[in-house]
């Protein structure tokens, strides 16, 4: 394509952007060539038009703009004119073969690479070559062998172990079935023998345990009490059962007659004339009247004599023996026909599982027992009276 044959002054201001930007891209690619061969290489195409013109040159040769002036002249300005010289044919750019950029642009017809050169490692200094000769190879070899034998002896070791604790596991699971049985054996002796008895122990009798007298308002037997000393004395399950079943179901036992037991009492504070007195403190014996505590002492003996009544339900016999004071008088009259006089020494509430009132050794007296509050019956009231005579 001819070059544009136009001068400066004829060219737009948009026209010399473009000669500008021309200039720009080839020192940028000038210096992409200078920068060949250095640790870091941009490869990037020149343009064609730079290929086929590497013969021609557009160098203007270097000349002053302006002839220095005569020293110790003054020139006139139309002399000083003529003195510059006329103005070089101006270089001229083909505009119109693509769209100038700027320094910092890049084309997509550029292709520019970054290549980054490794660092070759260095020599190594003062390189150690290991010899092996014939005989430290033949003592290496040795202590191989030595080691390899080493661990043929610990993996048998360790095989045998195995085998023994194999071994001592199996006679332990022997010895656990074996303690296994006898102990189901004994339970199951132990469940026959409960089977084969038919009341509880003597021990487990109710008035050991609580104090007789005991129900609840309405009538029914309070069972609440008695588990509560069964369970504080770790007393099992089905004994618990037993006891209950006894204590509520179980016809009066009558004690053999005997002329020195007690068969009627009276207490003129409380009205009570000649009240008949029965062998025995259970539930059936309470429903008649004032009961014997079986095993309790017998009148005008030194030991403890203890009677239990109800004070709400059958006949609430012992209503108003909270209203007995200190020096009333009681009779009890035993089946031989004698008469004992004792006088009251205290009275006072407890609970149902205060059971030392009626320890046998606690002298010549009597203890009168009865529930308390009045239909209430969460304690008892006990009252002492001591033998006048």
């Amino acid at each position: 394509m001819p070059r544009d044959k136009r001068t400066v002054d004829e060219l737009t201001i948009e026209e010399l952007e473009q000669i500008l930007a021309i200039r720009k891209r080839e020192e940028r690619m000038k210096r992409f060539r200078d920068g060949q061969g250095k640790d870091r290489m941009m490869a990037i195409p020149l343009p064609a038009s730079e290929i086929e013109d590497t013969n021609e040159t557009d160098d203007i040769p270097p000349h002053p703009l302006i002839a220095p002036a005569p020293s110790g002249v003054a020139l006139q300005q139309h002399e000083a004119s003529a003195l510059v010289p006329a103005p070089s044919a101006p270089i001229t750019y083909d505009i119109t073969a693509e769209k100038p950029h700027f320094e910092d642009d890049i084309l997509e017809s550029d292709e520019v690479m970054f290549i980054e050169e490794k660092p070759k490692p260095a020599p190594p200094k003062n390189r150690v070559v290991k010899v092996t000769t014939p005989e430290a190879h033949t003592q290496k070899e040795k202590w191989r062998v030595i080691a390899n034998r080493g661990l043929l002896v610990v993996e048998v070791i360790a095989f045998v172990g195995l085998i023994y604790v194999l071994y001592r596991a199996f006679i332990g699971l022997d010895i656990i079935q074996d303690n296994t049985n006898k102990t189901q054996q004994e339970y199951e002796a132990a469940v026959n023998e409960r089977r084969a008895t038919s009341t509880p122990l003597p021990e487990l009798y109710p008035s050991l345990l609580v104090l007789p007298g005991g129900h609840t308002s309405d009538g029914q037997f309070n069972e609440n009490e008695l588990v509560q000393a069964l369970n504080a004395k770790q007393v099992p399950a089905f004994i618990q059962n037993n006891v209950i079943q006894q204590a509520r179901f179980a016809p009066a036992q009558s004690a053999p007659p005997s002329l020195q037991a007690p068969v009627s009492i009276t207490i003129p504070k409380l009205n009570i004339n000649n009240a008949s007195i029965f062998s025995g403190d259970d539930w059936e014996t309470l429903k008649k009247g004032i009961g014997h505590m079986r095993g309790s002492g017998l009148p005008g003996s030194q030991q403890n004599v203890v009677l239990t009544g109800h004070n709400d339900i059958y006949g609430e016999i012992f209503r108003y023996l909270s209203t007995l004071e200190v020096g009333d008088l009681i009779y009890l009259r035993a089946g031989d026909g004698k008469e004992y006089t004792y006088r009251v020494a205290s009275a006072q509430e407890v609970l149902p599982t205060e059971i030392d009132v009626l320890q046998p050794d606690r002298g010549a007296i009597v203890t009168l027992i009865t529930c308390h509050p009045y239909q209430v019956d969460t304690h008892r009231w006990v009252v002492t009276a001591e033998l006048v005579q």
